[in-house]
């Protein structure tokens, strides 16, 4: 069977832009902070109430994350707001008896799209 030269071109082509590399990072030449953040709905993060700082931290990493105060850490732009479907600035964990006892959602401005 032969393969025409167009139809390899269907396939070269869009790995030539695409690339066919791991995920292991962005594209040579691009910087860290233009990859997009795994975005969360508020709902899933506040199913983390109860889970320990620790916990929460190995299940959202590092990216957005930001040290608080001893008793609240906060993660930015880590979560969509239900109702406007804009990234909210900031979700808050508050954090008493070890475990996180509440999530606050800031509403942002920018849209998740």
């Amino acid at each position: 069977m032969r393969i025409s030269s167009s139809k390899w071109a269907l396939v070269i082509l869009p790995l030539m832009f695409v690339g066919c590399g791991s995920s292991d990072g962005p594209p040579a030449g691009v910087p860290e902070t233009v990859v997009s953040k795994p975005v969360y709905r508020q709902d899933e993060l506040s199913s983390l109430v109860g889970k320990t700082p620790d916990e929460v931290k190995s299940i959202l990493g590092d990216r957005g994350y930001r040290a608080g105060s001893p008793d609240s850490f906060v993660y930015t732009e880590r979560s969509v707001s239900p109702g406007t479907g804009k990234l909210d600035s900031e979700a808050r964990f508050k954090v008493e008896g070890g475990k996180i006892s509440s999530v606050e959602f800031k509403e942002g401005t920018k849209s998740s799209h």
